[in-house]
């Protein structure tokens, strides 16, 4: 997972909001995090995985809206290689938080055979 967390910061990169694994703790005024919901292997062959398939869950977390934030960051992901599975937009009232929840799948390959 650390590959692709990269590959998501990198993404995400020219919205210039700070972009965590797994969870958030400090005091930020908005965030992006990361979750890795599931990895499993999407192909195999001879009983080895040959390309990972990931489904992952990005939050986009503020005490501002955060819809046209996610979605300046929805053609950013696309062309990074994530394709979008599920939205969807929640606000907690005693925190005064918005939340958007993103998820995406992706693909990456594991084994490459010897030639």
């Amino acid at each position: 997972m650390p590959n692709m967390y990269d590959r998501i910061k990198k993404a995400l990169a020219p919205l210039k909001i700070p972009v965590y694994p797994f969870f958030y703790g400090g005091k930020d005024s908005a965030y992006i995090v990361i979750h890795n919901l599931s990895d499993h292997p999407a192909q195999s062959a001879d009983n080895t995985e040959i390309i990972t398939g990931y489904y992952l869950q990005i939050d986009f977390v503020a005490k501002r809206d955060m819809r046209a934030t996610a979605d300046k960051a929805m053609p950013l992901l696309e062309s990074a290689g994530f394709r979008r599975a599920a939205r969807h937009e929640e606000y907690d009232q005693p925190s005064g938080t918005y939340r958007v929840c993103v998820r995406f799948t992706t693909y990456e390959e594991v084994y490459q055979p010897c030639h």
